[in-house]
């Protein structure tokens, strides 16, 4: 077993693309088992490595959920604190962006 960030493609409307992200934890048959940030964090399994494009996608759409200056400020503590991606997303979550239990929408492309 381990844990994941799954994306699931949506449809193309009006030339735009989207895509869901879901919190998982995939077992040896890869059945995918979706879940919140707070049993995703509990689990004590392997994570492999989040893709780039999914990471700046993820944290685009956490950050287009903040106010400006939450914005301003979550990219003066990156630039002091070079954080990882997980980090990131805990600070993202504590600062208001919200990950729901369907999945987090990402950007139009």
């Amino acid at each position: 077993m381990r844990k994941a960030i799954v994306r699931e493609t949506m449809k193309k409307v009006n030339l735009s693309r989207r895509a869901k992200f879901f919190f998982a934890c995939i077992d040896s048959n890869d059945r995918v088992m979706t879940m919140n940030k707070k049993q995703f964090d509990k689990l004590d399994l392997p994570m492999p490595e989040v893709g780039e494009l999914t990471q700046k996608e993820i944290t685009l759409a956490l950050t287009n959920q903040l106010q400006m200056n939450q914005r301003l400020e979550f990219n003066m503590w990156c630039k002091k604190n070079a954080p990882s991606f997980f980090v990131k997303l805990d600070k993202l979550i504590e600062m208001g962006a919200k990950w729901t239990k369907s999945g987090l929408l990402s950007i139009d492309r």
